[in-house]
């Protein structure tokens, strides 16, 4: 497997840590601003993953990441700064960095497995920087929302029973 150290991505971050994508194949056209990642791909940054069949990094002018996107098989795993952490999977996963944007398309859900609660959807959108979710269904696959939900009696038993 090809393993490509992109220090290139890491100063262009809005975040200045090291971003590291792997890979089995890797084309770039500077010309249009976009690299193309193709075959297991694994995409890190500090403890963030996101992994796909195919993800096409895009640039600006100013050649900072304007977004990722994967595609085929694309999951990721983030933690916010305020410690909590999500889980996703889609059939397409944008990433924007700048706007701390997930948009997830195609038999969607996220897990946020600190509150321990999953939306599942068609289309989904999550703000890692404002924690806002919007998520939208189709009759095939309609929207669902995932909790635990503790009555009184639950409650009192666990605090008793400590």
């Amino acid at each position: 497997m090809l393993k490509i150290s992109l220090f290139f991505l890491c100063c262009l971050f809005c975040c200045a840590a090291e971003v590291q994508i792997t890979a089995r194949h890797f084309s770039a056209d500077e010309q249009a601003l976009i690299s193309v990642f193709t075959g297991s791909v694994i995409a890190t940054r500090a403890s963030d993953t996101m992994k796909a069949d195919k993800m096409t990094v895009t640039f600006t002018n100013a050649h900072e990441v304007k977004r990722f996107e994967a595609n085929g098989n694309a999951s990721f795993s983030v933690t916010t700064e305020d410690n909590r952490h999500f889980n996703g999977e889609a059939d397409t996963i944008i990433y924007q960095p700048q706007e701390g944007l997930y948009t997830l398309s195609g038999h969607a859900w996220i897990e946020d497995t600190t509150d321990k609660r999953k939306v599942v959807g068609e289309h989904i959108v999550l703000n890692e920087l404002t924690k806002a979710i919007n998520v939208s269904g189709e009759d095939a696959l309609p929207v669902k929302l995932i909790f635990t939900l503790k009555d009184k009696n639950e409650t009192e038993r666990n605090v008793t029973d400590r």
